[in-house]
């Protein structure tokens, strides 16, 4: 399966262009994350706007599921970019060989 992993990147001596894929998929799922947090909380601001005064507790609880977005964009753009430089160290260490 590792094997798989490595060829699809085409880890090879003098670099390929497959690793950058990697931290590109991080950004994304960051970018991703933080818009559909913006997209909740207009929508949240919206609701809360229309319906007057509310509680805190429902503001908090908006809040706190709008985050779910953002949370799962750093953890993918966080576990992209260790495995990148990750693959950078191999493709370095299969360079000096």
């Amino acid at each position: 399966m590792l094997h798989f992993f490595f060829s699809f990147l085409q880890i090879r001596k003098g670099g390929s262009p497959g690793v950058s894929i990697v931290k590109e998929i991080g950004l994304f799922g960051l970018i991703i994350g933080i818009l559909g947090q913006s997209i909740g909380l207009y929508t949240a601001f919206s609701i809360i706007e229309e319906a007057g005064m509310i509680s805190p507790e429902i503001l908090i609880s908006g809040l706190k599921v709008s985050s779910v977005t953002t949370i799962y964009g750093l953890i993918i753009a966080v576990s992209a970019y260790l495995l990148y430089f990750a693959l950078r160290r191999i493709e370095a260490q299969n360079a000096e060989r």
